[in-house]
């Protein structure tokens, strides 16, 4: 008896122990400043620093690295029915998922290349009021993002299998190989 007792004890704590994994909060911090991004999920933290991008030469060929994008890109553009079918099955599922993040802090100053562009968004952002989101523009070409977004794991993990059954894995296998072959 005390065998089973401590099995039911185990598999109570266990379940306990994910729920409470799956109640805490994640919190992703960014950076644009410093090229980081942070993210924090019960006490743990990974904190990543993102290197600058080298140009590339003019004429270099882009090779097989970005096969699946331009797949996809290709898949969205070319055929028009499959996209607006898909459009309507992720809709709802995708505005649920991005309800369930929360704003904790952003704060954003942007400038643009043409000064007009940037006297009409001046215009147009200073009237803008948001809880916790504070953009501004400026004349002097300074461009960055930082803040902090919060979603709970549970409330994204309720809309994802609703996500995943509604696609169409056929379909998107077939066009995906197929545009490989070709590349």
């Amino acid at each position: 008896m005390s065998g089973i007792l401590y099995l039911v004890l185990i598999f109570i704590a266990t379940g306990v122990g994910i729920l409470a994994l799956l109640l805490a909060p994640v919190s992703l911090r960014f950076d644009s400043r410093e090229n980081q991004m942070m993210i924090r999920w019960v006490g743990l933290s990974l904190k990543r620093k993102h290197p600058q991008e080298k140009p590339r030469k003019p004429g270099a060929k882009v090779g097989r690295r970005g096969w699946l994008a331009r797949a996809m890109g290709h898949l969205l553009l070319e055929d028009r029915a499959f996209t607006l079918k898909m459009v309507r099955r992720l809709f709802r599922p995708m505005i649920s998922v991005i309800r369930s993040v929360s704003v904790c802090d952003v704060e954003g100053t942007f400038s643009l290349p043409d000064p007009l562009w940037n006297g009409l968004l001046y215009g147009v952002l200073a009237n803008v009021r948001i809880k916790n989101i504070r953009l501004s523009m400026n004349f002097e070409h300074i461009n960055y993002v930082k803040g902090c977004l919060q979603f709970y794991p549970y409330k994204v993990l309720r809309e994802a299998p609703g996500l995943l059954i509604r696609l169409p894995y056929g379909r998107i296998i077939r066009i995906l190989l197929s545009h490989r072959d070709v590349s």
